[in-house]
């Protein structure tokens, strides 16, 4: 029997005439005609997907059971309310669909062979939430009454959803009453009042589910305090000067005191009288340069060491209190008195070496009605002799005796007068001190 392959659509039409070895039968004709098989559209399968992932979607898969070649038709058939996603193509076997929002996608395919569409063939991509994560920040180190502020900005949700943040205070030191300020922000601010260790703990939540928690150390540091020991000084030896020392702690810690005496003069006996007080005191016993240092400890950490520079000066001697004793001579036997000077001070209470540095006088020293005697005064350092003498016609004697005061360091200097009056009541007047009374 004869066969025939049927490849392309349309009407066939077939005639038979058969021989009976004598004649030819009349033709019988029969129709073949081909119908068009529907095609079978293939979506793909159902898939769960994420917010911000590009799905590719293939209908590749689809059939035709004629071999026709298809065309595609794709269409977005639902999505959540606050999406705005589009198709790329619809004419094409493989497009593609970004996913923007959470909720459900339906897309369906209708395939058409030439002739006929096919069933439509439909998906749904589910899109299912990424949790998001939580950053609280690296660990830090903090100071003391420092108001720190958190920083949650580091968080991250994959799907790009809005979050919240909830933070908490897990542990803090013994005593602390430290809380968060604004503890469901991104950035809480937390007093540190303390010292110690404060671990806070951030969880993130994107409307849809809470992240794991992430924790945050605050590991509070002490500042090293600062010692004063106050402005360099200048007193007067003897003196007793009291130390200013002050101490600076930016925790605000209780400080304690160390003092020490660098140093001292040669010889000096100086001590401090309490060197764990802040204003300790010593008696500058010597002229010269003390040097005190000073340490604060705040129970953690001891300061640098700060000094302050007292020098000690000498006060100079006084001589313009002095006088002589005695200061009139009586009577005018041409002998000698002894002279000795008096009203000198030293404020420091320092012995003090007096010279004699000279004699003069109102009268020559060998003048008619005197005795004729030379020298009128005799001296050697502090030791002095004056001439009970006056010229008998004048208005009396006066010597004008000049010295020195040294207390080892500095001097003065000065002169005292001692008369010789015309007689024993009257008052003797300087005609002016012309005359050296050592002259021979």
């Amino acid at each position: 029997m004869p066969e025939l392959a049927i490849d392309s659509h349309g009407s066939y039409t077939l005639q038979l005439v058969v021989h009976d070895g004598y004649d030819l039968s009349l033709p019988d004709t029969v129709i073949l005609n081909v119908g068009n098989v529907k095609p079978v559209a293939h979506a793909g399968a159902d898939q769960p997907v994420t917010i911000g992932q590009s799905v590719t979607l293939d209908g590749s898969a689809s059939t035709d059971a004629d071999g026709d070649p298809l065309s595609y038709l794709w269409s977005l058939t639902a999505r959540p309310a606050d999406s705005t996603a589009q198709l790329s193509s619809t004419s094409t076997a493989i497009t593609t669909i970004d996913i923007d929002a959470h909720g459900s996608y339906q897309l369906q395919l209708i395939v058409n062979d030439g002739f006929e569409d096919s069933e439509p063939d439909s998906l749904v991509l589910d899109v299912i939430n990424v949790k998001p994560v939580a950053n609280a920040g690296p660990d830090r180190s903090v100071y003391l009454n420092e108001i720190v502020t958190l920083d949650g900005t580091g968080s991250t949700d994959a799907d790009g959803d809005d979050i919240g943040y909830h933070w908490s205070l897990l542990s803090k030191p013994a005593g602390s009453t430290a809380s968060l300020v604004n503890a469901t922000t991104v950035n809480p601010s937390l007093r540190i009042d303390r010292h110690g260790m404060y671990i806070v703990q951030l969880i993130v939540n994107d409307g849809l589910e809470e992240s794991d928690a992430d924790t945050a150390v605050l590991d509070v540091i002490n500042v090293r305090p600062v010692a004063d020991a106050g402005a360099d000084q200048t007193v007067t030896k003897g003196s007793t000067f009291t130390l200013n020392g002050a101490g600076h702690d930016d925790d605000g810690d209780a400080l304690t005191y160390q003092w020490s005496l660098l140093n001292r003069p040669a010889g000096s006996t100086a001590t401090l009288n309490d060197a764990a007080a802040a204003t300790p005191t010593f008696i500058a016993d010597l002229v010269g340069v003390y040097i005190a240092q000073l340490i604060v400890d705040d129970g953690q950490l001891a300061s640098v060491p700060d000094t302050v520079t007292v020098t000690a000066v000498n006060q100079a001697p006084v001589c313009g209190a002095a006088f002589a004793e005695p200061d009139a001579l009586w009577a005018p036997d041409h002998s000698f008195s002894t002279i000795t000077l008096q009203g000198v001070t030293d404020a420091d209470n320092d012995p003090l070496m007096l010279t004699i540095t000279g004699v003069t006088q109102d009268e020559p020293v060998d003048d008619i009605g005197d005795g004729s005697t030379a020298p009128d005064a005799i001296f050697d350092g502090a030791s002095l002799q004056l001439r009970n003498e006056r010229t008998g016609t004048s208005n009396g004697r006066v010597y004008q005796v000049s010295f020195t005061a040294n207390d080892g360091s500095d001097s003065c200097s000065g002169s005292v007068i001692v008369t010789v009056p015309h007689d024993g009541t009257g008052v003797a007047v300087d005609d002016g001190q012309v005359y050296d009374s050592t002259l021979y």
